[in-house]
C-alpha cells in the first residue's frame, strides 16, 4: 500500500512515548494499518503553519520538491480514519491536502467545525530547533507536553506542536467549537489526541 511503501522507502519518524501518554490512546488508536493517498497536494498561498517564523533561504534549498514521507501520512485515507475514530466523528469533506513553504497540509472538516493539520520539513536538526522555538515564543503562555515526540506544547488556544527528527507537526483546533467529538471532550483534549495519534502512525511505518 503506498503509505507503507513510501514511508519504507525513506525512512518514517520514530516518536519516543511515555507509557503515561500512550493511555491518552489506548483503546481508541488501533494502528495505522494501510492507505491510499487523499490525493496530490496543490499549491496554497494562504496555508501557513502557526506562528510567523522564516527559515533560511539557504535551509529550504536543501530540500527536495515535495513533502517527507512523514508529512504526507497525515493527510492519507488512513490517517483519516484513525483521527476521526479516535475523536468519534467524521468529516464532511475530502482532506485536499495543500504543499506550500515547505509544509504539508490539510483541513479535517466536521458538521460542526474544522481541525487544520500540518507538518513543517526541515533540512536538520538545528533549523528545526530554531523554527519549534519560534513557534512557541510567538505562543506565550504555551504549556509543555511531556512525552510527544522530542519536544512538545499545547497554546492556551488548544493547539498542539511536536517536533520529531526534522519535522514540525501543528494540530490546529482554533476553528473547533469548545468542546468536539464522541465521547465530547474540550478541543485542547482533542488536539492531545489527534497529535499523538500522529505520532502512533509514524512509529508504525517506521
Amino acid at each position: 500500500m503506498e503509505a507503507q511503501r513510501i514511508l519504507r522507502r525513506r525512512g518514517a519518524l520514530r516518536p519516543a512515548m511515555t507509557a503515561a501518554t500512550a493511555l491518552l490512546v489506548a483503546g481508541v488508536v488501533t494502528g495505522c494499518g494501510s492507505s491510499q493517498s487523499t490525493g496530490r497536494p496543490v499549491a496554497d498561498p494562504s496555508a501557513a503553519v502557526t506562528g510567523a517564523a522564516t527559515v533560511p533561504a539557504t535551509a529550504a534549498a536543501t530540500q527536495s520538491d515535495g513533502p517527507s514521507d512523514a508529512a504526507h501520512i497525515v493527510c492519507t485515507d488512513t490517517a483519516e480514519t484513525q483521527i476521526t475514530g479516535a475523536l468519534g466523528i467524521d468529516v464532511t469533506k475530502p482532506l485536499a491536502p495543500t504543499w506550500t513553504g515547505r509544509t504539508y497540509s490539510c483541513r479535517y472538516v466536521f458538521s460542526t467545525g474544522s481541525m487544520r493539520l500540518s507538518v513543517k520539513d526541515l533540512p536538520d536538526q538545528a533549523a528545526t530547533t530554531a523554527w519549534f522555538t519560534s513557534l512557541r515564543t510567538a505562543a506565550p503562555g504555551s504549556t509543555t507536553l511531556g512525552g510527544m515526540g522530542e519536544g512538545a506544547f499545547q497554546e492556551p488556544n488548544g493547539n498542539v506542536v511536536v517536533r520529531k527528527d526534522n519535522a514540525v507537526l501543528v494540530v490546529d483546533v482554533t476553528a473547533l467549537p469548545a468542546t468536539v467529538g464522541l465521547p465530547v471532550r474540550p478541543r485542547a483534549t482533542a488536539a492531545r489526541t489527534v497529535a499523538q495519534t500522529v505520532l502512533i502512525c509514524w512509529k508504525e511505518y517506521g
